[in-house]
């Protein structure tokens, strides 16, 4: 038996010493394939990286950091349903590690999976609550309640003493402030305030103080007290004397006893105040006093000022040649409650002022736009408003000057604004029957209904599509189904190489439907030159360039577009686009979001109106999307069509609408036209392609050259707004340089205005 024993030890040595040179064979083979990965990886060559990766794995499947490395080169190389079962293999092994989380949800991301996407960054965010990656994807997709949690724990205060620090440190290290800013974390991401939390942002930061202009402006106010809460005219008396500009003049417009009282003894104390009956017959003159000042800001009743607001009024009269400016307002819970909000504006747009008063209560002239004014000064406002929008003569001061105290009373109630509109619309277009005129008021705002040609003009829908030809069909169904006069609209089915049976079987249907034209272009995929092409194939009068995996909502959509495409001073119109989810995908297009743009309303509620209603009224807007986008087929052939050289894929419809905007017509975004879009169904995403977002980046980069500031001003964007993150949801304090620069674009009367840039000629 011992020598059995013996044996049997000599020959498990003997097979120890034969396996460990073989294990180190093994071990190094696989260090030298993932060092040749490594390369690879570092290199930008994701899809060889994989490869080397996954070989790697084979001879060491234990190993679950080479299984997360192949899943992170799948998904840079665009294999996405690879890197998902990666992930999960990983995960199944290490089911609490952060960062394979992270990861699987920017899979989710890429691929539209939204809800799957949350899943995974809030997983990654519990495993790890520091990591500051996942917090901003969830940020991203509109998680903007994340960050209240940050400043209830008091990472405002240390963000903002450490950005004191920094930016100290750089201006001593002034030679390496670059290198030094690419260096640092986004602290402004960790100081931003979710604009639920205002009140807890106004209480860090105030409106700083107006720059000084050479020569002063006179100031007059005119205040409408006749209803007012006696508390709330108090308020506003005490804020009037609280004034940095000491220099003014106010008349408080009364009635009633006790609001009279209040405003003899104002004026007897105080030798700048005036009071006047408002009067029950007759419509008075502004009061004389009134005449000698440069501007007069008109007040409605139950408001408040900034102590700032009249040296900020009196600036922006003095340094732009604006004749009427507004400002933005916040709203306080009665005169001595709390702050509950803000309304945060932007440069004023007759489109939507036509609809809502979206302008405020607030609102400075020159004195010389008032001449021959009669009160009531509630109507007096929007009438002279409305004139001066139309000569985009409006400025509007990004800064909370005026408050509202909560309840107030409406001025004017919304039936009286409306009325005010139609008088406006009467006066400046005549009152036949081929003059636009308002109409409904619920549910929601009203609309202009804007007069029709006098004959329906046709409608061409050029739909590129290329082996995705039942989403096509089902597409050009809707449609038809839901135009008011469908034979008026013809489609045009751009066959751009379709090779598989099912989509060559679906087009020789579609071939048989009245008014469906189809017509191949057997070529590489150019956006631009597709639709150019089939432009000149058409003689409708109307062009609608429109992505195939779509469907129409809105009931009597060829009326609406050619109603507006009917006015001269429209170029091109886009719709109202909502995810399969019923949240919205394109609301416009917003300039300068992150340096790049951005979809307006991105991931919001279908049901959210945005700030000022802005995803609900028709308004002006910088650009409008191409899975959409409806132009007369003249401008567009007169304009030389898209850039198909240049852009022929991601930005040819941006820069479409900045020639329009150059030549002095108008980008109309019109909600009334709602469509449910499955983005980049047929062509895929450009995120999940390196080559693709490499173009991408190409094609703004030629946008930033061909037009330079242009490209990135948006004068729908109050610069108060934080653009990390979907659009509107945070809110931090502006720079003084871009607080200055918006103020001299908006008051310049060319807020609109879009011109080449040097560079490009």
């Amino acid at each position: 038996m011992l020598k059995g024993l013996r044996q049997g030890l000599g020959s498990l040595l003997r097979g120890r010493r034969r396996v460990a040179p073989d294990a180190s064979v093994a071990e190094a083979r696989v260090d030298a394939l993932v060092r040749t990965a490594d390369g690879a990886r570092d290199g930008g060559r994701s899809a060889e990286a994989a490869a080397l990766y996954a070989e790697a794995l084979a001879a060491a499947p234990e190993r679950v950091d080479l299984r997360v490395q192949m899943a992170n080169m799948l998904k840079d190389s665009g294999r996405l349903l690879e890197a998902e079962e990666a992930y999960g293999e990983a995960l199944r092994v290490r089911p609490k590690e952060a960062d394979i989380h992270l990861q699987l949800g920017h899979v989710h991301k890429t691929l539209g999976r939204r809800e799957r996407a949350l899943e995974s960054y809030r997983m990654a965010l519990r495993l790890d609550p520091g990591s500051d990656a996942a917090r901003h994807e969830l940020l991203e997709l509109g998680r903007a309640e994340l960050q209240g949690d940050r400043l209830e724990a008091g990472a405002v205060d240390r963000a903002l003493e450490r950005i004191a620090a920094l930016t100290h440190r750089m201006e001593l290290l002034s030679r390496e402030v670059e290198e030094v800013r690419r260096a640092l974390p986004n602290l402004w991401m960790a100081a931003a305030f979710p604009v639920s939390l205002y009140g807890a942002y106004r209480e860090r930061f105030d409106v700083p103080p107006a720059p000084a202009t050479a020569g002063g402006v006179a100031l007059g106010v005119i205040v409408e007290a006749s209803d007012a809460d006696p508390r709330a005219l108090y308020a506003f008396l005490e804020s009037l004397r609280s004034q940095t500009l000491t220099e003014w003049t106010c008349v408080v417009v009364c009635n009633g006893a006790g609001v009279r009282e209040i405003a003899e003894r104002a004026a007897a104390s105080d030798g700048r105040v005036q009071w006047m009956e408002a009067g029950t017959g007759d419509r008075p003159p502004l009061p004389e006093v009134l005449r000698e000042a440069g501007i007069v800001l008109t007040l409605g009743q139950g408001l408040a000022l900034h102590r700032r607001a009249l040296e900020w009024f009196g600036y922006a009269g003095a340094a732009t040649p604006g004749r009427a400016f507004i400002c933005d307002e916040e709203r306080r819970a009665g005169p001595d409650g709390p702050l509950v909000g803000a309304e945060l504006r932007q440069c004023p747009d007759l489109e939507m002022l036509l609809q809502a008063d979206v302008a405020g209560h607030a609102v400075a002239f020159r004195s010389g736009e008032l001449e021959g004014a009669r009160l009531p000064l509630a109507e007096l406002r929007v009438r002279r408003l409305l004139q001066l929008a139309e000569d985009e003569a409006v400025g509007h001061l990004p800064l909370p000057l005026v408050q509202s105290f909560e309840p107030a009373a409406p001025s004017p109630d919304a039936s009286r604004y409306a009325t005010c509109v139609a008088e406006y619309l009467r006066d400046r277009h005549g009152n036949g029957p081929s003059a636009p005129r308002l109409t409904g008021h619920e549910p929601g705002p009203p609309a202009i209904l804007w007069p029709a040609p006098s004959s329906p003009s046709a409608i061409c829908v050029v739909v590129p599509t290329r082996d995705n030809a039942a989403d096509a069909a089902s597409f050009l169904s809707t449609l038809s189904r839901s135009a008011e006069e469908p034979e008026r609209v013809e489609a045009l089915v751009i066959d751009n190489g379709t090779s598989e049976e099912a989509s060559l079987v679906e087009l020789d249907r579609l071939r048989e439907r009245p008014g469906v034209r189809v017509e191949r272009f057997d070529e590489p995929f150019n956006w631009s030159r597709l639709n150019n092409r089939a432009a000149r194939l058409t003689q409708a009068p109307i062009l609608v360039f429109a992505n195939d995996d779509m469907t129409m909502l809105s009931r009597g959509w060829d009326v609406i577009l050619d109603r507006l495409l009917h006015r001269e001073d429209v170029g091109a119109v886009g719709p109202k686009l909502f995810y399969p989810d019923a949240t919205i995908q394109h609301a416009g297009v917003i300039f300068g979001w992150r340096g790049g743009n951005i979809h307006d309303g991105l991931h919001a509620p279908g049901d959210d109106p945005g700030p000022m209603m802005r995803w609900n009224l028709q308004r002006r807007v910088v650009a409008v999307d191409g899975a959409f986008l409806a132009t007369r087929r003249q401008v567009f052939l007169e304009q030389g069509g898209f850039d198909e050289e240049e852009l022929p894929v991601s930005s040819s419809d941006v820069d479409y609408c900045l020639r329009l905007r150059s030549s002095g017509l108008s980008i109309l975004y019109a909600p009334a036209i709602r469509l449910v879009h499955h983005e980049s169904k047929s062509r895929g995403s450009d995120h999940a392609d390196p080559a693709r977002g490499a173009r991408y980046l190409h094609e703004h980069s030629v946008l930033q050259r061909r037009w330079g500031r242009f490209a990135s001003w948006d004068p729908t964007v109050n610069p108060i707004w934080y653009d990390g993150g979907r659009p509107f949801q945070m809110i931090r304090p502006s720079s003084e340089e871009a607080l200055l620069d918006y103020v001299a674009r908006s008051g310049s009367g060319g807020a609109w205005r879009v011109e080449p840039s040097a560079a490009a000629s």
